[in-house]
């Protein structure tokens, strides 16, 4: 989490530097890298995390999401749609 965390600061940095498609494929690592860790620890299933994990979907356009990407995805919106 910690990585995905400074993974999703550096896409800001990022965006603000004009670096779109470095930030894009930032944002798609952290995207990842948050919907495998929340539901592996509870301590990781806070509303701030789930409103990070909404924010960079609404960043990224799903249809350039990797099958992988797009399945873990669909694996973490099934298992937390209620939240």
């Amino acid at each position: 989490m910690i990585c995905a965390d400074l993974l999703y600061e550096m896409t800001l940095i990022c965006e603000n530097q004009a670096s779109i498609d470095i930030a894009f494929r930032i944002k798609l690592l952290c995207l990842y890298l948050y919907v495998k860790a929340i539901p592996m620890e509870k301590q990781f299933q806070t509303k701030q995390n789930f409103e990070k994990v909404k924010r960079l979907k609404s960043n990224i356009d799903t249809d350039k999401l990797s099958d992988k990407e797009h399945s873990a995805v669909q694996v973490f919106e099934d298992l937390f749609s209620k939240k």
